[in-house]
């Protein structure tokens, strides 16, 4: 690599001497450095993961569940309906899970009743009379052996007015005509 070829504006020889030189340094230097930075390069081939190239430090935990939306169920009816509900245990993770035994349910507040199905796993939420809510407490035993742990969830059930559908027309008796008056 000549810099300074054909670009000696001087006559004075031992400037140009002098730019050689720089050249020649400039030259050397820069192998230098491409060969220190190809060793580096290598060397990080060689060790992978090592301890001398970058990477990250993790820390893990704790663990918790992944958090689902269970509580309340609401439904909605009017006040001449009930509807049936029916409990699916889950774990923590969502997984179907046992109940030791039937469900246990019992009114919060409001006016409107239930009945446990013999299944032990369902109930009839019923309505109230007029409309209004009632908050229903929905209670079971997850500990499958001799211990009880209580798992609870609740149900709010929304008695709406009912809404006339149709207009029930009825016929009645048949009777005659009014006579036509002469004008």
């Amino acid at each position: 690599m000549n810099l300074f070829k054909g670009r000696h504006h001087h006559r004075d020889r031992g400037y140009t001497d002098e730019l050689e030189a720089i050249e020649r340094a400039v030259v050397t230097v820069a192998a230098t450095i491409n060969k220190r930075l190809t060793e580096v390069v290598e060397a990080i081939k060689a060790e992978g993961a090592g301890a001398g190239r970058p990477h990250f430090e993790y820390t893990v935990g704790p663990v918790s569940p992944k958090r689902r939306k269970t509580m309340p169920l609401e439904v909605q009816t009017t006040v001449e309906e009930q509807i049936l509900v029916t409990v699916h245990p889950k774990t923590n993770a969502g997984r179907p899970a046992e109940i030791d035994g039937p469900i246990r349910v019992s009114v919060i507040s409001g006016d409107g009743t239930f009945e446990v199905q013999p299944d032990g796993r369902s109930y009839q939420s019923i309505s109230t009379d007029t409309p209004g809510d009632t908050s229903l407490l929905v209670e079971a035993d997850a500990d499958l052996g001799e211990g009880n742990v209580l798992i609870q969830d609740t149900t709010i059930h929304h008695s709406i007015g009912a809404n006339a559908t149709n207009l029930g027309q009825e016929a009645g008796a048949i009777t005659p005509k009014p006579v036509a008056r002469a004008r």
